[in-house]
């Protein structure tokens, strides 16, 4: 997951107003939270897995494989919401925002199953 926290330190260099003059630093809640989120994960399929930055300070995850996508929205405090979606039969699954560390591990291993990352 080196290109994971490649792409985290440079987020971290951001400075307020990055875009235009709007724009947040990106909080250390969300850096940190994505980093815990991948740091177990050795996955080759995230490599293909991009990081934005968000105006209001948190990151925006997304990735696609086989033709599946996901989202994962990190707020600037920290809290995590989770959008999969499978395009062959357009079935999809959205958990809601949470900040709990037990409830994110389970929703990322869902979502590691749901893309087909991981045998079950």
């Amino acid at each position: 997951m080196e290109h994971i926290m490649q792409r985290l330190e440079k987020l971290r260099s951001l400075k307020e107003g990055w875009l235009d003059g709007e724009g947040e630093v990106i909080s250390n809640p969300a850096i940190t939270r994505t980093e815990a989120l991948f740091r177990d994960s050795h996955n080759k399929q995230f490599q293909m897995t991009c990081i934005y930055p968000v105006v209001e300070g948190g990151l925006l995850i997304e990735g696609d494989y086989d033709n599946k996508t996901f989202s994962i929205d990190i707020d600037e405090n920290g809290f995590v919401e989770f959008f999969m979606m499978n395009f062959k039969d357009n079935s999809y699954i959205v958990f809601d925002k949470t900040d709990k560390i037990d409830i994110i591990s389970e929703r990322m291993q869902i979502l590691l199953k749901y893309m087909g990352y991981t045998k079950e």
